[in-house]
């Protein structure tokens, strides 16, 4: 009976050990650097500013930059609001998007993350659907993908307000955003 529990909590430990180094890796490969951030953000100002529609296109490293850059100043000029998500890379594949970054789950104990979703425009603005959201190795319940599609609506809506949109596109390595500045 002693022998029999012991190798159950070897086999438990064992497990745990694996789950906790288990998890999701980076759909793909991205340099980041603040100035592809500012090229794009640049190219954007370019592309919508003579009040007629443009296609704007960006690259995994262009935007995975761009949130990088964000979510650094956002840290710095909020210190008291916490936001634990480090390393973020997005990807963008056929009709889909992916975040992928380290989230902190305790203090030094970070954690693979990745989320999963589609875009589309509806009413000239974009509408967000977070189809799949993974922590660690578990995915996390479904019923949490609408309270993070509603905040992914909220924050991208403030950035792009000032665009009528009218078309998003995923396709491998690139999203392509079609509108005018209103």
């Amino acid at each position: 009976m002693l022998r029999k529990l012991s190798l159950v909590l070897a086999l438990a430990a064992l497990l745990a050990l694996t789950a906790c180094n288990a998890g999701p890796t980076a759909p793909c490969q991205a340099s980041v650097s603040r100035a592809l951030s500012d090229q794009l953000i640049q190219r954007a100002a370019q592309a919508f500013a003579g009040g007629k529609s443009a296609t704007l296109t960006a690259s995994n490293d262009e935007v995975s930059s761009l949130v990088s850059v964000y979510l650094d100043e956002f840290k710095k000029s909020n210190p008291e609001e916490f936001i634990p998500i480090n390393d973020a890379i997005v990807c963008f594949d056929n009709g889909k998007a992916s975040l992928f970054g380290h989230v902190e789950w305790g203090k030094g104990n970070p954690v693979a993350a990745l989320i999963t979703l589609t875009a589309s425009v509806s009413g000239n603005k974009p509408s967000f659907t977070v189809e799949q959201i993974q922590l660690g190795p578990v995915p996390v319940p479904a019923d949490l993908n609408a309270q993070l599609t509603r905040t992914v609506n909220r924050a991208v809506g403030q950035y792009l307000g000032r665009i009528t949109l009218s078309d998003i596109k995923f396709v491998p390595g690139q999203v392509a955003i079609t509108g005018q500045l209103r």
